[in-house]
Order: C-alpha cells, then structure tokens, then sequence
C-alpha cells in the first residue's frame, strides 16, 4: 500500500502534467499529448525507485564459485545414488 504523503505527491504530479498537457492541447494532436502525459507522469513516479535502485550495492555473483560451494556443501556430502553416473 502506497504511504498517504505518496499518495498526496502523486496525485500532484498527475495534476500538474494534466494542466501542462492541456495548455499544449491547441497545438498538438491529442493521441500524441496523452502518450506524453503518460509517459511523463510515469517518469516521475518511478524516479525516486529508479535512484534507490541505482544507490543499491549490486551482489556479485559468480557462477563457478557458487556452483563449488555447492558441490562442496551439500553434494559431496553425501553418497551418490547407485544409477549416477559420473
């Protein structure tokens, strides 16, 4: 659930870009004014994520290290079955 100071700040960017669409209105096509409008007004809702998400520490993954601790945790632990073939 979005937190009511959000809610408050996107419900003034949908208004704030409404009343900067309409002004354009005159001048444009208006397909083209509302995929912008849309497009605008989801920019703005997504950037403080995308900044969190940028500000974040990625986790290196290494495939053959992690493939390794495996192998040496769980799978060499115990007996193969009779079938395996290596």
């Amino acid at each position: 659930m979005i937190p009511e100071h959000e809610q408050e700040w996107i419900q003034n960017v949908v208004k704030k870009e409404t009343e900067l669409i309409i002004k354009k209105l005159n001048n444009h096509d208006p397909q083209q004014l509302i995929e912008l409008l849309s497009h605008r007004i989801v920019q703005k809702i997504i950037h403080p994520l995308t900044v969190y998400l940028n500000d974040c520490e990625i986790a290196e993954y290494d495939p053959v290290k992690s493939k390794q601790e495996y192998m040496d945790n769980y799978f060499n632990k115990f007996d193969r079955p009779a079938d395996h073939v290596d």
